[in-house]
Order: structure tokens, then sequence, then C-alpha cells
């Protein structure tokens, strides 16, 4: 049997022995930042095929290469959350494994930014750049040739000075170029751009220029993905992002008004709001769940309205119509988690399991952050929980198999599972094979979770079969929904293949929104990145 199944089977066998570390495996409190950045720091070290026959000694002495003052002791409190973990450690960490550019650094990042406000700043570089350094950084973000890495670097050194002249016009084209490239990146490319850009957010000058830019991108009339650009407005501090959100939730155009209540959901849980805008959100999050219609659709207005003061969200719970709604809201309210305690511990067990096997980590040493990470990823109720915990999954030595399990899962039928599946997946678009992708999108026969898989397929890497494409274009034409179509031209976008303006030919309403991709550009994973084969 495909081990990839292991997911699925293991759920079906029934309800696994309770772990230990599950006594409260979703806590409402603040993630617990240095426990996570010591897990990744260690299984990186352990399980990396660089350095996973390496003996401990070997591996101290090339860190300390790196300027490291570092011995066995101090290894073991960094690598168990005792000792906080230093931004030229997690660099030299990177070094030594042979791991993306800054690819840790930006996982560290967003978990300090994960952490509170004040912690925005931290594992910020000791020293900023030479100016033949910094404009060796500009010279290829201008040739369109920098990665992820690059970019983090350049809007971190940035950061060091309060003040930064720059001729408007180049402040313009920066961020218009940084916006533009986070909406077509997938993978640590995304990871690494989207906290550059978070640098940038908080620098008192580039703040307000990228806010302007991501202003221009989500307002375009042609806009087919504003997802990347919107989620960047709940690191805006000021009242002036909290309005557009809520104006963009009375949008008439669905895809900027559902991507307004996800962003919504995250800066009330920040308690970014005014307190007076509590009923306007209640309205939102009340016309949501009201509807009709699947479950997978209102994940983020459920997160939503878990967020509300108990005045509102009694309210809102006796307001919706039906009562299956109500109880999923109520017990993601009480647990943080989509599904049942039973259902979430058996998958992520399951998954674990596998990753552990394919990475060859010991059976009789079960990693519980693994299994929380895996939960988290796949059903916890706040996106931002779920995109913290699949960029730490994605980063780390258990990714590809933990990607693999995953896509297994998406052909599970409890739609709110293949779908929680889909979107998980979209965070590892590096660590996928897309044919394996479009076999499983080709598979599947409900529109709404076939339209997830376009998505994710379009974020994936490799090339572009005969067969997907013919699938891509077929939906494009013939599909019954808004939804499915523009999820098979946003996979077709994604590629940039030449059967895009031959479709744009053939099907003159979709010209307009063939034309705004054509101009964005195919995906993005970076030079620099291992992708699946």
């Amino acid at each position: 049997m495909d081990q990839t199944r292991t997911a699925p089977a293991q759920r079906r066998r029934g309800r696994p022995q309770r772990l230990p570390f599950e006594a409260n495996p979703t806590a409402h409190g603040p993630v617990d930042v240095d426990v996570r950045l010591a897990w990744l720091l260690a299984t990186s070290r352990l399980l990396s095929p660089s350095t996973t026959e390496l003996p401990r000694e070997a591996f101290l002495e090339r860190v300390r290469e790196h300027g490291i003052n570092i011995d066995a002791s101090r290894i073991s409190r960094w690598e168990s959350g005792q000792l906080a973990a230093t931004h030229k450690l997690i660099e030299a960490y990177e070094k030594v494994i042979g791991l993306p550019d800054a690819s840790l650094w930006a996982a560290s990042r967003l978990l300090h930014r994960s952490a509170g406000a004040d912690a925005r700043s931290a594992l910020r570089p000791d020293h900023a750049r030479t100016s033949e350094e910094l404009d060796d950084l500009f010279d290829r973000i201008e040739a369109r040739s920098a990665t992820g890495g690059h970019w983090l670097r350049m809007t971190s050194d940035l950061a060091h000075f309060e003040r930064v002249y720059l001729h408007r016009t180049t402040w313009t084209t920066l961020c218009t170029q940084l916006v533009a490239e986070l909406t077509r990146a997938s993978g640590v490319a995304f990871f690494r751009r989207y906290e550059a850009a978070c640098a940038l957010l908080a620098h008192p000058q580039g703040g307000r220029h990228l806010s302007r830019s991501l202003g221009r991108f989500v307002l375009h009339p042609d806009a087919q993905n504003v997802a990347p650009a919107l989620t960047l407005l709940r690191e805006v501090s000021d009242q002036a992002a909290g309005s557009l959100v809520l104006k963009l939730m009375s949008e008439d155009n669905q895809m900027l008004r559902r991507g307004a209540i996800g962003v919504a959901a995250s800066m009330a849980a920040r308690n970014s709001f005014p307190k007076g805008t509590h009923d306007v959100l209640e309205a939102h999050a009340g016309r949501e769940l009201g509807k009709g219609g699947a479950l997978t659709r209102r994940t983020d207005a459920i997160d939503l309205a878990t967020q509300l003061p108990d005045e509102s969200y009694e309210r809102l719970l006796a307001a919706i119509p039906e009562p299956r709604v109500r109880r999923r809201v109520e017990h993601a309210r009480e647990t943080r988690e989509l599904v049942s305690r039973e259902l979430a511990r058996a998958v992520s067990e399951g998954i674990a399991t596998f990753a552990e096997a394919a990475t060859r980590r010991a059976a009789y040493d079960p990693d519980q952050m693994l299994r929380r990470l895996v939960r988290e990823c796949l059903f916890h109720v706040q996106r931002e929980r779920r995109h913290l915990a699949a960029v730490l999954l994605a980063v780390s030595p258990y990714g590809e198999p933990v990607a693999r399990a995953i896509l297994d899962l998406t052909s599970d039928s409890d739609e709110l599972v293949a779908a929680m599946s889909w979107s998980a997946l979209r965070r590892m678009g590096h660590l996928l094979d897309r044919r394996r992708v479009a076999d499983a999108v080709a598979r599947e026969q409900r529109d709404g979770i076939r339209a997830r898989g376009l998505v994710t397929l379009g974020l994936t890497a490799g090339p572009v079969h005969d067969d997907a494409l013919e699938l891509m274009v077929k939906t494009a034409r013939q599909a019954e929904t808004n939804a499915l179509r523009h999820a098979a031209v946003f996979a077709l976008g994604m590629t940039d293949h030449e059967r895009l303006r031959t479709l744009a030919e053939d099907a003159p309403e979709l010209a307009r929104p063939i034309g705004w991709w054509c101009a964005l550009g195919p995906v993005i994973h970076d030079s620099d990145v291992r992708l699946a084969s």
C-alpha cells in the first residue's frame, strides 16, 4: 500500500493513544517562540542530509568557523530553548547545513513577530552592510535576479536607519516590485519576501511607500491574486489599515471581501481594531456564517467569530441559522481547532509517523513538536497560526514527507479535511512534485476542492505536462462556477504558458484577467531553493 496513505488509514483504525505533549495541543496564548526555534535548529542539524552523519564535535567546529563561541553545553541549551538563539547563530546554522540563504532567519522573524509588536525587530543583524554591499543588493533587485534572501537582507539593512534618503520614484519602484514578486512567489521564496516586506513596513519611510503600493495593487480592477498583498495589511499598525480592511469587507468583489475577512480575523486577534468596530465585525461574520453551502468557504468567518468579545460573540452565535455551523463555531471557540480533537490527533499522528520514517528518525522517540505543528498547520482556527506552523514545517527536514502525506489527505471524504489539506500545501509549493499534484486534481470530482487543488498546482515547481495543461484550459473554458474558473486561470497564469495567450484569444471574457497574469509573470521559486524532483 502507498505509504502516503498513512494519515487517513491511521484515522480509520480508530483513536490513537493520547500523547503527553497534547495536554493543551493548540494553546490560546502566545506561541512558544524559543522552543519552536530551538526545535527548528535541532531538527535541521540532526536530520538534514548534509549533517545527519556529522558528529556533534565536527558540527561545532564548523559553526566556530563562523565566529560563534559554542560548545556541547551551549548547543544543548540553544537546541532545547533554554538559551535564545541569536541572528549570528541562525546564520551559521544555515551556512553549515547548506540551507537557502535567510530561510531559517525568515522563519525566526515570523516566530518573533507572532509573539507581539515589541518583537518585530528581533534577530536583526548586528551591523548594517557596507554601501558596496547595499549597491550589490540593489543591483540584483533592479536586474530581477534577487532571491528572497537578498530582499530580506536589503530591507533589514534599511531598517537599521530611522531616516534613509531614496528618491520617491525609487521607493515606488522598489515597493511595487516587491509586492508583485510576493504575489507570485511560492514556498521559501514567498516566506523570505514576506518577511522582507514586514521589515520595510516597520520602517517610518519605507512603510508609507509600501502601504501605498499595497493599496494600488489590491484595488486594481483586474487583479486576480490579492491574498498575499491583503495579508500584509495585518502588519500595518495605523488606523488607516483597519479602515481599509473594514471597507474591503463590504466590497462587491467576492475575492476582496473574503480575503479581507481573513485579515480582519488576524487583526482582531491582535486587538488592532478600535472598540467601536466590534459590531461591524460581528455583522460581517454573521453575514458569511449565515450563508448556506460548504463550511470550507467559511473558515475565515469562523476565525473572526471566535475573536469577538463575549457579548458580540453570544449575539452572533444566537443568530446563526444552521445548527451544524453554530456547533462548529462553538467548538472552534473552545478548542481553537476546526475539527474534533480525535480527528485532529489521529491525522497529525499519522502524518508525523510517516515523516519520521521518511527522515529515519528513531521510532522509539516520537517528535511531539512535529505532531503539534502538523496539527496546527491543518486544523488551527486561526489562519495566521496555520501559516506559522506551515512555514516551520516547510523549512525543516520534515517538509517534503509531510507535504507528500498531506497531498494524499486531499482526497479525504471529509470536505473540510480535504480543503484544509490543499490550503496547507499552498505554503509548500517548492516541496511538491507538479505531476503528482496534477494527478490529484484530475481525480478530484468536488468543484470546491478541485478549485483549491488548481491554485496549489499553480504554485508547485517542475515542468508543466500536456495533461495538466489540458486540465487547466478545459476547466477555464467549461467551469460552471466562478471560483473554479478563477482557480484554473490562476494555475495557468502561474505557469505563464503559451496556452494562456491562446485561451485569451478563444475566450474573450477571460482576456482581462489573463492580461493581468501575463503582465505579472510566472511563479517564483528562487534559484537557491532545492525544488521537488
